[in-house]
């Protein structure tokens, strides 16, 4: 029989998880619109760009990035040196 201390302590672990906020994380640009964050390439599709960045941008460029909720897109916040 599993402890019910665990148990309970697994549990707010895994609820108090599902809320943290996404954190923001350092990116590299591949190109003027292909973003490297980690191991993961995001194409345009997935990107969202200030309109401000969007010519300034290009490769080797450092940004700082964030994910949507859903970690389907991700939205460069800015340049970063």
């Amino acid at each position: 029989m599993k402890n019910p201390y665990s148990e309970m302590i697994d549990l707010m672990r895994v609820q108090g998880a599902s809320y943290n906020p996404p954190s923001i994380k350092i990116g590299t640009m591949l190109s003027s619109n292909v973003l490297k964050v980690g191991d993961l390439q995001v194409n345009k599709r997935n990107l969202l760009i200030n309109e401000y960045w969007v010519s300034k941008l290009s490769t080797g460029d450092s940004v700082a990035v964030l994910s949507t909720d859903d970690r389907q897109k991700f939205i460069i916040l800015c340049k970063v040196v």
